[in-house]
């Protein structure tokens, strides 16, 4: 139901307004609808110039306030900044070639001089690098 504003008339004792039976049949709806209210859930519109701020009640008194980490429920845990306080964390690399997974194949020194000194000529030599 929408709001039923009592017509005060013009003046005083103009009897332009709404007659006493009017005006508090309209009162009697207003506080009736608003007593069916207390025990429902109630929407808040939202409100222009309030962003940031969250409704809150003394008890009596609804407000829109800012609201403090303390006065939060269900808040997060914080975090430390300690890199083993993370959930689901990736593994860090050691920094050694054995390590790594999928690495190329290394050659030794030795076996790469063996292959340089068998080399006839610079195209036989590249020939044998990419077979490795």
């Amino acid at each position: 139901m929408a709001k039923q504003t009592i017509n005060v008339g013009s003046s005083v004792n103009t009897r332009t307004g709404d007659t006493l039976r009017d005006a508090f049949t309209k009162a009697n709806n207003n506080f009736t609808e608003l007593y069916n209210l207390a025990n429902a859930d109630i929407q808040i519109p939202s409100q222009s110039g309030k962003a940031g701020k969250v409704l809150k009640t003394t008890g009596s008194i609804l407000l829109f306030e800012n609201i403090s980490w303390t006065e939060l429920t269900n808040k997060p845990t914080l975090f430390s900044g300690s890199y083993n306080d993370l959930s689901n964390k990736p593994l860090i690399f050691s920094g050694n070639y054995s390590d790594l997974t999928n690495k190329p194949s290394v050659i030794s020194i030795a076996d790469l001089k063996t292959l340089v000194a068998a080399s006839t000529d610079f195209a036989n030599f590249k020939t044998r690098i990419a077979a490795l």
